[in-house]
C-alpha cells in the first residue's frame, strides 16, 4: 500500500519531470530553428528538413511548427528563456499578439494554461448561415476582420 508520504513524493517528481520536459521542448525548438536556417540536417543525409524530422526525431510537421514558431518568437525578441513552460508560452504568444513580449512572457510565468486559452477564445456574437453559435480564437478573428 502507497503511503500518503509517497504519494506527495511521487507528485512532486511528476511536477519536476514536467518541468524539465517543457525546458527541454524550447531548446528542442531553438535547435530545429538553428538546423533549420543553417542546412545542418544535409549534413545528416536529408535534402528536406521534414525529412530530416519525421525520421530522426519521429516528430509531426504540427509539433515541429509549433516548437519552430516559439523558438522563432524567443529569438526574434531576444528574451531568456528563463522557467517558463513552453505549452504556456506557446498559448500566451498566440493570445496576445499585440503585447509586448515582456508583457507575454510574464503572462505565461504567473498565469495558468486554462487562464491563458481562455485569453486566447472569443466568442463571437451572431451565428454563421447555418444557424451555428461560433467561438474562434482572437488571432483567427483578427485575421477574419
Amino acid at each position: 500500500m502507497t503511503t500518503l508520504i509517497e504519494k506527495n513524493k511521487l507528485l512532486d517528481q511528476t511536477l519536476a519531470l514536467n518541468k524539465q520536459l517543457e525546458q527541454n521542448y524550447i531548446a528542442l525548438g531553438l535547435a530545429l530553428l538553428e538546423i533549420q536556417e543553417t542546412e545542418a540536417f544535409k549534413e545528416a543525409g536529408y535534402e528536406d528538413f521534414a525529412d530530416y524530422y519525421r525520421n530522426e526525431l519521429g516528430r509531426e510537421k504540427s509539433t515541429v511548427s509549433r516548437l519552430l514558431s516559439v523558438a522563432r518568437w524567443l529569438k526574434e525578441n531576444k528574451l531568456p528563456v528563463g522557467n517558463v513552460s513552453y505549452k504556456k508560452l506557446e498559448v500566451a504568444i498566440r493570445a496576445y499578439p499585440d503585447k509586448d513580449p515582456e508583457y507575454v512572457m510574464k503572462a505565461a510565468e504567473t498565469n495558468t494554461l486554462d487562464e491563458l486559452r481562455d485569453e486566447h477564445r472569443e466568442t463571437v456574437s451572431g451565428v454563421c448561415t447555418n444557424h451555428i453559435p461560433l467561438t474562434i480564437c482572437k488571432t483567427c478573428r483578427a485575421m477574419l476582420s
